[in-house]
């Protein structure tokens, strides 16, 4: 049976459709259960992320190093490089909503970026807990119990550097693939 010319377009320009989406899939990598936040960077922009930057160079979008994917990010701090009065180059969260529902006290949340991840409960009190992985193994032996969050306000996730004065190095680091989210599966590589 032929489809009659006048239902061959709309039919070609659905599959067109279906091929797009599935390319996009394929290139953002499968959605996985349980991810808060996913900055990748492959919009080829900082969104989803603010900053605390000296200047414009201080955070830029790349095309190499990547992880996956066509883009990262590479964040530099250069000898007299000063954001929010102190010597740092920094991204945070855009979106505080995340910050504030997970990162309270007694909170728990899994870290991912680059092959490293880390699971934090943040606390005041000694139920506080760190531990991490690095490469798929354990970075830690086991959790390392303590209070690591000083007062009753939410924790905040900050990627780049932030340094004491005299260092006259110019620093980078590259990061892609960064999530957050409920368990090792949705953050880890």
């Amino acid at each position: 049976m032929h489809d009659s010319p006048a239902l061959a377009w709309p039919r070609a320009l659905l599959g067109l459709a279906a091929l797009l989406v599935l390319a996009a899939a394929a290139r953002d990598g499968p959605r996985r259960p349980g991810v808060w936040f996913r900055g990748d960077f492959e919009q080829g922009s900082l969104e989803g992320w603010h900053g605390d930057l000296a200047r414009p160079g201080s955070a830029v979008v790349v095309t190499r190093p990547v992880r996956r994917g066509r883009h990262a990010v590479r964040i530099e701090l250069a000898p007299g490089d000063r954001a929010a009065d102190k010597p740092r180059a920094e991204l945070k969260l855009a979106d505080k909503t995340i910050e504030r529902r997970y990162g309270a006290p007694g909170g728990e949340v899994w870290y991912g970026w680059t092959d490293l991840v880390f699971h934090v409960r943040w606390s005041e009190g000694l139920d506080g807990f760190v531990e991490a992985w690095l490469d798929g193994r354990p970075f830690t032996e086991g959790r390392a119990h303590g209070r690591n969050l000083y007062g009753p306000v939410a924790n905040y996730l900050r990627l780049g550097f932030y340094r004491g004065k005299g260092v006259q190095a110019t620093q980078h680091v590259y990061l892609d693939e960064v999530r957050l989210g409920g368990s090792y599966f949705a953050v880890a590589p």
